[in-house]
């Protein structure tokens, strides 16, 4: 993974416990039922005497100094082999101490990346992909500190793209693959005077057109028809536009549901075997079969794109008003219980 330069709130390129205050206090309780010298925190240093993790308040009501920890605390069993053990089955914890003001630091708490992770955007101070170090070139797209975790990608619906030319890591061809992120949309509609030709918000989407032929060569995921009963879509590039509106191509999988403007929704694209797959908020909501070898096509030709597309003639449009966050591709299809806890994670994700 990509290690950025270490700002003094990152810890490790990892994440600072910048969490909102109940999760905060979480990691507070946590720590403090962990017996010392034992589970994750055995090897745990110190500073000024006092255990990395504890809540730095000694006084107060109801309260004690935890350095007071008894000495039976250091001989509590190792992990999962007896009474009083503590395991981190879900997230990974950093225990790095913070040194840069004489504290303690927090601890720092993340979820592992499920395997086959090729290409990473987290928007995390720039929009530098953490695998590849591919960077995004973008027109009037920012990046913002409101994400769905940490920083996201910013679009204002008017004339706002991202791209880049792909890395070759997410060059499949006709193999199986899975595109992830997570969209805010402001609204379904563009704002006035957007360039965009079309209802439809390009979320992210690798596809290039052939002659007069739209959506020829590559796959999609968007929001199709923000004016009218918009829907969210995963589609394949075709010989006849594989992303036809009119439905006439077996190479869309469409969502039960409807978009909403306000909140963050978690996307997932598959392709297994052949077969497409869209997943909502982690639930299996559209799958479609485009059947002959050949109808639905990928031939890794064209460039990444995220918060709009280009069609014909290079012209953007689609151009998505909100805001996109991790953006990841995967060189294997996921299954429904992975793309169920991608959508249903608390904490972000390990860099």
């Amino acid at each position: 993974m990509r290690r950025p330069s270490a700002p003094a709130e990152r810890v490790r390129a990892g994440f600072v416990a910048r969490s909102p205050p109940r999760m905060q206090r979480l990691l507070a309780s946590m720590v403090l039922a962990i017996p010392l010298g034992s589970g994750c925190f055995a090897d745990s240093p110190t500073v000024g005497g006092a255990s990395v993790g504890s809540t730095g308040s000694t006084d107060g009501p109801g309260s004690s100094p935890t350095s007071s920890a008894s000495a039976e605390s250091s001989s509590t069993s190792a992990p999962g082999t007896g009474e009083g053990s503590s395991e981190v089955t879900d997230a990974t914890v950093d225990t790095t101490v913070d040194t840069t003001d004489g504290s303690t630091g927090e601890p720092t708490m993340c979820a592992p990346a499920p395997d086959g992770l090729v290409a990473w955007w987290s928007f995390e101070g720039d929009a530098i992909d953490e695998v590849t170090e591919l960077p995004l070139m973008l027109t009037n797209a920012v990046v913002v500190d409101e994400g769905r975790f940490g920083g996201a990608l910013g679009f204002n619906g008017l004339d706002a793209i991202a791209r880049a030319n792909a890395a070759a890591v997410m060059d499949v061809g006709d193999g199986d693959f899975s595109i992830e992120t997570w969209v805010y949309l402001e609204s379904l509609v563009h704002p006035k005077d957007s360039l965009s030709a079309l209802d439809d918000y390009a979320i992210v989407t690798r596809m290039i057109s052939l002659g007069a032929t739209p959506n020829a060569d590559g796959w999609r995921l968007l929001m199709f028809g923000g004016g009218s009963a918009p829907r969210w879509w995963f589609c394949m590039g075709g010989t006849d536009n594989g992303c036809d509106p009119d439905g006439s191509t077996p190479n869309v999988a469409v969502s039960t549901s409807a978009p909403v403007a306000g909140t963050w929704t978690h996307l997932v694209g598959v392709r297994a075997t052949g077969a497409l797959r869209l997943y909502v908020d982690g639930a299996l909501e559209g799958t479609a079969d485009p059947g002959a070898p050949g109808q639905a096509v990928n031939s890794d030709r064209g460039p990444l794109f995220v918060g709009a597309t280009e069609f014909v003639e290079r012209v953007p449009d689609a151009m998505t008003y909100g805001r996109v966050d991790e953006v990841s591709f995967y060189d294997r299809a996921l299954d429904d219980a992975e793309v169920a806890e991608l959508a249903a994670a608390s904490l972000p994700r390990c860099r």
